[in-house]
């Protein structure tokens, strides 16, 4: 587990490391930069931000630096969650989440299922 804090800011779209001092400067003067892309659906918001700190606590991986999430209006308890490490990945899982909407929020237990139902029939096939 990392037991040390990195701080990124942006450069456009290019994450870049910074001191604490420069993290916090860039909040202040450009934080509004964090707010990466918002969709509205129907009864959910998808969000897209920059978090400017690393949250994979893990020894090994990429820094995780944007996170991509669904609500529902009216509602802060997130629907769906993922985060990644570059400006375009975070795009990217923003279509992905608005399709997810778009699609009906299969729940995770649904594509749990449909995975489990799709191992068992490629173990027919062996």
């Amino acid at each position: 587990m990392k037991l040390t804090i990195q701080y990124y800011i942006l450069d456009g779209t290019e994450v870049v490391t910074a001191s604490l001092k420069e993290h916090a400067r860039w909040l202040r003067n450009d934080g509004w930069r964090r707010f990466i892309k918002r969709t509205d659906i129907g009864d959910f918001w998808v969000s897209t931000v920059f978090l400017g700190l690393d949250h994979n606590y893990l020894d090994t991986g990429p820094s995780l630096v944007f996170e991509t999430m669904v609500f529902k209006k009216g509602d802060w308890d997130g629907e769906y969650q993922t985060r990644s490490s570059t400006h375009a990945d975070a795009l990217r899982q923003h279509e992905t989440a608005c399709q997810w909407v778009h699609n009906g929020c299969q729940s995770a237990e649904n594509i749990h299922d449909a995975i489990d139902n799709a191992i068992r029939s490629m173990r027919r096939f062996r």
